[in-house]
């Protein structure tokens, strides 16, 4: 009996110790998970972004400078601290003809991309999977491209010189 009692008493500091060991490591985990968490919710923000640009391009009821700034208004109102700044980029690309979304040709193909700092929106404050510069052709971004057509309609001209029987 006196055995038992001495050796349990010896182990008390055990869990202590393995503690101390795993609870940099359990709390390394839980800030990765936490951080790609975060990445994942902006990267469906900012696809969301792209894909409402995309469709109040292809109407041709706004102008790029108007659709840039409600996509500005959008990242903004879903949480992106830097959306409202010169932090978002958002560029809105004519391959067909390079023309205004306004003033587009009917089926006009769109491009529209949409990158955001990684550093703006990060929660945990660690270079771990990160570059942190600013300069935009070294920086991390979380980025979306979308891809739509104008559906301007071309008018329907109808001759009335013509009788129709």
């Amino acid at each position: 009996m006196l055995l038992a009692k001495r050796s349990r008493k010896r182990r008390d500091a055990a869990a202590s110790v393995e503690l101390a060991l795993l609870l940099p490591l359990l709390i390394t985990c839980m800030l990765g998970i936490w951080e790609m968490g975060r990445m994942v919710d902006v990267q469906q923000i900012v696809s969301n972004g792209a894909r409402e640009a995309g469709r109040m391009a292809s109407t041709s009821n706004m102008s790029n400078t108007a659709v840039i700034s409600a996509t500005r208004d959008y990242l903004k109102r879903a949480g992106l601290p830097t959306a409202a700044g010169d932090n978002a980029i958002i560029t809105i690309v004519n391959k067909d003809s390079g023309l205004d979304a306004v003033s587009a040709n009917q089926l006009d193909r769109f491009e529209i991309t949409i990158k955001v700092y990684y550093n703006d929106v990060r929660w945990v404050n660690l270079n771990l999977n990160a570059n942190s510069s600013t300069d935009p052709t070294t920086a991390t971004f979380i980025t979306a491209i979308s891809d739509w057509y104008s559906m301007n309609d071309t008018p329907l001209t109808v001759d009335q010189a013509v009788p129709v029987s």
